[in-house]
């Protein structure tokens, strides 16, 4: 064995390491999250998506790990979440944006333009923002505007009763689809 080949396994055993202790300690959802950005971020090909299927090619059982698998775009993930009303709509796409592609927030146009694209687009995408901030809990939080105007960018971020909500709605799809 070369002395570069041992030099790049101990780079890599470190690394191991490394990524091993920082995620050791968070909730599984978040080591998704974080595993599912670093794929992104570094532009890894040809690893198995995360959460898809158990090895045996079963579908998940657990609550959580069948709303958490994998979409393989935003129409997926729209229509298996059915959402109806337009702050549902609203919510499902910023799940996306935040959970499934790992963003930190999302602004209102971006929602509405992807909305628009899969043909669902909102009259008024500030309004069922807004009705998602209303919410008791709150689905969504602000966390920055831009601008003096009422019609300036803001940016917004689901809290973890807004993903949790999308996450029922998926398990309410996978439980009707068994129930038809």
């Amino acid at each position: 064995m070369s002395d570069d080949h041992e030099a790049d396994l101990d780079v890599e055993l470190a690394a191991f390491g490394a990524v091993g202790k920082a995620l050791k300690n968070l909730p599984p959802e978040s080591q998704g999250r974080i595993l599912r950005w670093a794929l992104d971020k570094f532009k890894v090909t040809g690893s198995p998506k995360l959460g898809a299927k158990h090895s045996d090619g079963s579908k998940p059982t657990d609550d959580r790990e069948r709303a958490t698998r994998e979409f393989e775009d935003l129409a997926a993930l729209f229509g298996a979440a059915r959402a109806k009303l337009d702050k549902e709509k609203a919510l499902v796409v910023g799940y996306w944006h935040q959970v499934i592609e790992g963003g930190k927030d999302f602004t209102g146009f971006e929602v509405n333009s992807e909305l628009k694209q899969l043909g669902h687009g909102i009259g008024n995408i500030t309004t069922a923002m807004d009705d998602l901030i209303e919410e008791k809990p709150q689905l969504v939080i602000q966390v920055q505007k831009a601008g003096t105007s009422k019609q300036a960018r803001k940016k917004y971020r689901l809290t973890a009763a807004g993903i949790k909500a999308v996450e029922r709605m998926l398990v309410r799809d996978d439980d009707d689809a068994t129930d038809e």
